[in-house]
C-alpha cells in the first residue's frame, strides 16, 4: 500500500478544443479547462485524462518522475495497479466524446466517484479529503453541465455521483 496525494490539473484549451500547454490554471477557471487528474507519492506523480481519439474516448495515463504541481485536495492510500485498473476500465472508455456532456471533466469525476466506491469496498484502502473547496468546484462544473446529483459516498460528500461501475469488484 502507498499514499498519494490526490489533486487535479486544469490545463488550458485551444479554440478547438484541444489542450494547450501545460500550464497549471488557477481553480477559478475549472469550467473552461481541460482535466487531469495527478496522484502523487514518493516524489513521483501519475497522470491520468480523458483522450478523445476521433470521437472516440480513451484515456492517458503518464507517469512523472518528478510531483506535478496540481491543486491538491485529498489522499488515496492504496495500489497504483488499482489506479490503473480502474482508468482501464472507466465505464466512459469507448463511448462517443462530446463537449458538453461527455468529456474531460466528466471522465476526471467519474473516475473519483469509482475510486471512491473502490475503496468503499476494499479492505486496508482509503480516502481523505483535506480541501473540500476544490473539491466542491469539480462537483459544481459538472453538475452544472449535465445537472447530476451532488450526493457521493462517504468519502467524498461533495463529488456528483455518476454511474455505478461493475468491474469494482474485480481484484487484479
Amino acid at each position: 500500500m502507498q499514499t498519494f496525494k490526490i489533486g487535479i490539473y486544469f490545463r488550458t484549451l485551444e479554440p478547438n478544443g484541444v489542450p494547450q500547454q501545460r500550464v497549471l490554471l488557477p481553480v477559478r477557471y475549472a469550467s473552461t479547462s481541460h482535466w487531469i487528474l495527478i496522484f502523487t507519492a514518493g516524489g513521483e506523480s501519475r497522470s491520468f485524462e480523458l483522450h478523445d481519439q476521433s470521437g472516440t474516448i480513451t484515456y492517458i495515463k503518464k507517469r512523472h518522475p518528478y510531483e506535478v504541481p496540481a491543486h491538491y485536495f485529498g489522499e488515496y492510500t492504496g495500489r497504483l495497479a488499482d489506479l490503473d485498473q480502474l482508468a482501464q476500465y472507466h465505464p466512459m472508455n469507448g463511448q462517443k466524446y462530446s463537449k458538453w456532456i461527455n468529456n474531460c471533466q466528466h471522465w476526471a469525476a467519474h473516475y473519483l466517484d469509482i475510486l471512491a466506491r473502490f475503496v468503499k469496498n476494499t479492505p486496508h484502502q482509503s480516502i481523505s479529503i483535506t480541501k473540500r473547496d476544490t473539491l466542491k468546484v469539480i462537483a459544481s462544473v459538472v453538475d452544472t453541465k449535465a445537472g447530476m446529483s451532488n450526493n457521493l459516498n462517504d468519502a467524498l460528500t461533495q463529488l456528483p455521483l455518476l454511474l455505478a461501475a461493475p468491474f469494482l469488484l474485480l481484484k487484479s
